[in-house]
């Protein structure tokens, strides 16, 4: 029976971890509401033929904007809206897969000729603006087998830009941000 004056010891304990985590949960609800009465966004639809013979969602600019006293912090993002919500559609500064691209595709289109290329080119310069091309870059597209590589900068003595692999039919398996694109 000595078990009950050993929990009642610990319960004063429990009871104050008890409301030190409802203290912060109402914090950060207050946080919360905070930054959305202070966040405004703005949504501008990709509007561009390339992009519309590519994928098969709408892509959005969105910029938010959120102030915090007499400051205010802007970041742009891009997103997707598809039929189970919206993506974001970040474009990687390193090297990594763009996991999220190959599923939007229209189930139509195939990278197999120049044309192709050429017009996925045009849409991922669409929906990644700026951040796709490096400023006075010439962007080319090179093509070995079933690997494209879209060519939009410089990385030290290599080329950076996005790879794609595709099927033997020409549907995109894969597609990946690279730093080191070789020609």
């Amino acid at each position: 029976m000595k078990i009950i004056p050993t929990l009642l010891a610990f319960l004063p304990l429990i009871v104050a971890s008890a409301s030190a985590d409802e203290d912060t949960r109402r914090i950060e609800k207050e946080i919360l509401q905070d930054i959305l009465r202070n966040t405004t966004i703005t949504v501008k639809p990709i509007d561009n033929p390339s992009v519309a013979k590519c994928f098969a969602c709408t892509f959005y600019e969105a910029r938010i904007r959120t102030r915090e006293g007499d400051t205010s912090t802007t970041r742009e993002t891009t997103c997707a809206m598809t039929p189970g919500g919206v993506k974001h559609v970040q474009f990687p500064g390193s090297s990594s897969e763009i996991k999220e691209l190959p599923a939007l595709l229209l189930p139509s289109f195939r990278l197999k000729k120049g044309a192709d290329g050429e017009t996925m080119l045009a849409a991922l310069q669409a929906i990644y603006g700026e951040q796709f091309v490096d400023r006075d870059f010439e962007m080319r597209i090179s093509r070995k087998g079933s690997t494209w590589s879209f060519v939009t900068g410089k990385f030290f003595k290599k080329f950076s830009g996005v790879v794609m692999k595709t099927d033997a039919t020409g549907r995109i398996t894969s597609i990946k941000r690279s730093l080191s694109i070789v020609e």
